[in-house]
C-alpha cells in the first residue's frame, strides 16, 4: 500500500511494515506472475485474493479479509491475469 513516498507492507500475519522505498520500487521488484498493481496505491499478490466483486472497477477481498479497489483504468490487465 502506498504512503506517499514510503510504502506500507501487509504480511498474511496482519503484520504492517513500514519501509522508505515508494510504491514504484516495489513494482519493479516483485514478480509481474505474482505480484499485479491493481491501484495507483495498491499492489497485491494475487495467489492471496479471496473473491473479486464486480463494478465499474471492482474490488478484491483478500485472505485476510482487506478489501482493494481496483481502478478503473487497470481493470482490463486484472481481468487477463485471470484468463477473463
Amino acid at each position: 500500500e502506498a504512503s506517499g513516498a514510503y510504502t506500507i507492507i501487509h504480511t498474511t500475519d496482519k503484520e504492517k511494515i513500514l519501509t522508505s522505498r515508494n510504491i514504484k520500487d516495489y513494482e519493479e521488484l516483485l514478480p509481474e506472475t505474482m505480484f499485479y498493481r491493481v491501484h495507483n496505491s495498491h499492489i497485491v499478490n494475487m495467489t492471496s485474493i479471496k473473491k473479486y466483486y464486480k463494478g465499474r472497477g471492482g474490488y478484491i477481498e483478500m485472505m485476510d479479509g482487506a478489501s482493494v479497489e481496483v481502478a478503473t483504468r487497470r481493470k482490463e490487465g486484472f481481468m487477463k491475469y485471470f484468463g477473463i
